[in-house]
């Protein structure tokens, strides 16, 4: 696995962990230890352009709003 992509994947999954009551109440994995264990899911999973698709998607959508 491409350590590029993990990066940036605990990056974005850091959003779902921040304030997460489960993260909050399972003390022995810290927030950043479950985005990490998330975007390596979904790296394992998907690949590595999963991060880079999803940012690109996610961009369009804003454009999209924005034009509105």
């Amino acid at each position: 696995m491409k350590s590029k992509s993990l990066k940036q994947g605990t990056k974005i999954e850091m959003e779902h962990t921040k304030g997460n009551k489960f993260v909050e109440k399972k003390r022995s994995k810290s927030p950043k230890d479950m985005a990490r264990k998330i975007a390596k899911d979904h790296v394992e999973e998907m690949g590595n352009s999963y991060y880079p698709e999803l940012k690109r998607m996610e961009g369009r959508i804003k454009r999209k709003k924005v034009n509105k």
